[in-house]
């Protein structure tokens, strides 16, 4: 069943490193559902009963994430998911290190670049600077009061 282009496999399947152990975990589009089922002679089991098979009905199993390498097999990501509820050590110390891998990746795209030398928030807040007092509008009378954090100094720019 594995061997199956209809499904795409994941969990330990499609994670290395993990030894495969029931049940196989698979995503299968909705329109090959009932006829892979009926091919296999799938059987619904009891909740006490660990199932052999396991497949995730998609509307479309083109949207499941895909390894490059083998488009049989779902993401690393993807597979991570799937291996975390497992209750073998090594599938969660796999799963675990590529949700960390993912995570040190997204965490390194979100770091803003730094080139030269590391500016603060007060470098990077906005100001405005007006060239001539006349263009400035406003209050004409009274009493103006004005932020207690107001930036007077513009720091020789």
């Amino acid at each position: 069943m594995q061997v199956d282009v209809r499904l795409v496999l994941s969990g330990d399947r499609a994670v290395r490193g993990v030894a495969p152990r029931r049940p196989l975990v698979a995503y299968i589009g909705h329109d090959d559902l009932a006829r892979v089922v009926d091919e296999y002679r799938l059987q619904i089991q009891p909740d006490h009963l660990l199932p052999d098979v396991v497949l995730w009905e998609v509307e479309d199993l083109s949207a499941v994430p895909r390894n490059p390498p083998d488009p049989h097999c779902a993401a690393a990501l993807v597979a991570a998911l799937d291996l975390a509820s497992s209750d073998a050590d090594d599938a969660i110390a796999a799963s675990e290190r590529i949700l960390a891998a993912a995570i040190d990746a997204s965490a390194t795209l979100d770091r803003p670049k730094a080139s030269g030398p590391r500016s603060t928030y007060a470098d990077r807040r906005p100001r405005v600077v007006v060239n001539d007092l006349a263009t400035l509008r406003g209050a004409s009378t009274g009493i103006v009061e004005l932020p207690v954090r107001l930036d007077w100094c513009h720091r020789g720019t």
